[in-house]
Formats: structure tokens, C-alpha cells, sequence
């Protein structure tokens, strides 16, 4: 099912890109984001006013993203910060002490 979907997402992404520009798509998008500049504004003012300015928010997303993903306790399905480190990875209260026997069993080998 997915390699059908990738094979033919060219033709699909193809198509609607035609679509959009034959019937007018693309004038009532850049109306929509800002993108068509007005009389007596700056240029593209009306983009960084509007849509444009959820770019700093989604870039403010990625970098707590970024940053929790470091933190957190790298065991699946805890959300707890990982305050115990174990070979540069961080661990939480409750798993600290399996990821060390974990880490000495396999240093044992």
C-alpha cells in the first residue's frame, strides 16, 4: 500500500499543481497568507503580519521538540525527565537502575 502511494505521489503532486494554477488556486492562496501586496504597505508586510509570523512559532516547536527529546528518559513511553545519565543517555528515577544493569551486562560480554 505505501510503495503504491510513493510510486505514484509524482503524478499526484503533478496533477494538483496543475490544478492550482489552471483554475486560480494560487491567487486566492497568496490572498489567504498575505503573500499579494496592498497599496500603501510595505512589501510582503502582509505575509510577516500573518501567516509569515507562524514561522517563528513552529521554529519555537522544533526547538522545544529538539530539547525534550534530549532531557526526557530514553526509555519507550516515558515522558519523564531523565535526571541519571548512563553512557550519555539520559534516565529517569524509575529506570536509571535497569539501564545500569543493562549497560553492565552488556560491558560483561
Amino acid at each position: 500500500m505505501v510503495k503504491r502511494i510513493l510510486k505514484w505521489s509524482p503524478v499526484i503532486g503533478l496533477a494538483l499543481l496543475i490544478a492550482f494554477w489552471r483554475f486560480g488556486v494560487q491567487h486566492w492562496l497568496a490572498v489567504h497568507t498575505g503573500s499579494v501586496n496592498t497599496p500603501g504597505t510595505p512589501p510582503n508586510y502582509n505575509f510577516f503580519s500573518g501567516s509569515g509570523s507562524d514561522l517563528q512559532e513552529i521554529t519555537l516547536l522544533g526547538i522545544f521538540a529538539g530539547v525534550w527529546h534530549r532531557v526526557n528518559c530514553h526509555e519507550d513511553g516515558c515522558w519523564r525527565i531523565g535526571r541519571h545519565t548512563v553512557d550519555g543517555t539520559p534516565w529517569c528515577n524509575r529506570h536509571h537502575q535497569a539501564a545500569r544493569q543493562d549497560n553492565q551486562a552488556s560491558q560483561d560480554r
